[in-house]
């Protein structure tokens, strides 16, 4: 997310204004042009924008908090993470600043990150460090006295209005990829300009030049279709990345129907992709059943040539695909978790089919089940096919033994698969997870 926020020190002339440039996070994962070159394409064009600030998205730790670390030291900018901390009580990693001061303009920006990467990082992309409560930390903020408050968050729009905003003049959030500009009941400007770089967020600020009080606010997203852009920063980028831009471009398949990843209609209910890339990561780890989440999924496929860039779009994540052992019990717990939710199924599956009651109490909602084609039995032990996060502490295989990574992505293992296979003529969908109520 990209937000403009111009101050203005006197209100009797435009002379006094002056733009910042923010982002607020996740600013180079999901593409191979941000992936492959670790963030730098990304981060140069930042630098060469005269970006003013950044609070790091949990997709910027994906690669390790060390390339986060180098990506902060190479930025002509700050990173800002109030909330962020060494593990053991040490402090901020010296990489990173809780705020950005600008006592000339009577400002004062506030980065927080989501508190919740536990659930949605792997330990290597949190290692050594801790990611307080958003709330806590802001309590704990020593502001400049003065100096209009803007937070720069990405830890969703919920959250955002959930937060302390006591003299919180706005919020530039990101995390949920929505639009909306709002303004909460205190008066706190709440802004969220979407996601993919098709729009950025603009908020003019008229301050008053001696107490930084808000004289004036005005707040909208602006969409960018259409704009190309400075061709001195299109050129930087595309001189660094023209191999990776090459090398996306090889065809790997062709798909005879399309593959959509969700939609309404699949709210509770596998989906086409999701039962194709549930078989790839079930062949790639030789196992009885596989089990993915259906967010590692993020785009769908299309019917035609089919490119390793459509691969990478659709399953851009770093997790490996690995198999584990687990009991039958084991496996129905997991399962149990992942329709526990009102609308939305979590996971992806092969080997397995599955009925469930959504009006049923959760931890109680599977009725059939079946795994190779046989009743689950609880006491079996089963060979389960996952993705490396998901047998971690907090993950739904944690418990899992006989642990074996294959070392390969879904994307590799997808190449490999439709490879071999073309043209490839999907079996006709039918949806192994099948959500009802009474």
């Amino acid at each position: 997310m990209a937000a403009y926020i111009a101050s203005e020190r006197a209100a009797s002339t435009r002379s006094g204004c002056r733009f910042l440039y923010v982002d607020s996070g996740d600013f180079f994962q999901g593409t191979p042009e941000g992936d492959l070159t670790r963030g730098r394409a990304v981060l140069d064009a930042l630098n060469a924008m005269r970006c003013d600030a950044l609070v790091p998205g949990n997709h910027d730790f994906d690669l390790g908090p060390g390339v986060t670390e180098e990506l902060a030291k190479s930025a002509r900018f700050p990173f800002l993470a109030a909330n962020l901390r060494r593990t053991g009580g040490r402090g901020p990693p010296p990489w990173l600043k809780s705020s950005l001061r600008l006592p000339e303009l009577r400002l004062e920006l506030v980065g927080l990150v989501t508190s919740e990467m536990e659930k949605l990082s792997s330990r290597r992309a949190r290692e050594g460090l801790e990611f307080a409560p958003e709330a806590e930390a802001l309590a704990a903020h020593a502001w400049a006295p003065g100096a209009a408050r803007i937070l720069v968050t990405h830890i969703g729009i919920d959250r955002d209005r959930a937060l302390p905003l006591k003299g919180i003049a706005a919020i530039l959030g990101g995390h949920t990829h929505v639009e909306a500009v709002e303004t909460l009941a205190n008066g706190t400007i709440l802004m969220h300009p979407g996601s993919h770089g098709t729009s950025v967020g603009r908020l003019e600020l008229e301050l008053d030049a001696a107490t930084g009080a808000v004289r004036s606010a005005k707040a909208a997203v602006v969409t960018l279709d259409g704009i190309r852009g400075d061709a001195a920063i299109r050129g930087l980028i595309e001189g660094r990345t023209a191999e990776i831009r090459k090398a996306m471009a090889e065809r790997v398949g062709r798909l005879a129907v399309d593959l959509p990843r969700g939609g309404a209609e699949f709210d509770g209910v596998s989906s086409p992709l999701g039962n194709h890339v549930a078989d790839v990561v079930l062949e790639a780890a030789g196992a009885e059943a596989a089990v993915i989440l259906r967010s590692s999924i993020r785009a769908s496929l299309f019917a035609g040539p089919v490119r390793r860039r459509d691969l990478y779009e659709a399953t851009p994540f770093p997790d490996t695909i690995v198999a584990v052992t687990v009991t039958g019990a084991r496996l129905r717990s997991a399962l149990e978790l992942a329709v526990g939710g009102d609308e939305r199924v979590l996971v992806e599956v092969a080997g397995i089919e599955l009925e469930y009651d959504r009006s049923a109490p959760r931890g109680r909602r599977i009725g059939k089940l079946e795994v190779a084609g046989a009743p689950l039995d609880p006491r079996r032990r089963y060979r389960v096919a996952t993705l490396s996060f998901m047998t971690e502490p907090d993950g739904l295989f944690a418990a899992g033994a006989d642990f074996t990574d294959t070392g390969r992505t879904v994307y590799d293992a997808n190449a490999d698969y439709l490879r071999k296979r073309q043209p490839f003529t999907p079996p006709e969908f039918r949806p192994r997870i099948h959500g009802f109520s009474k």
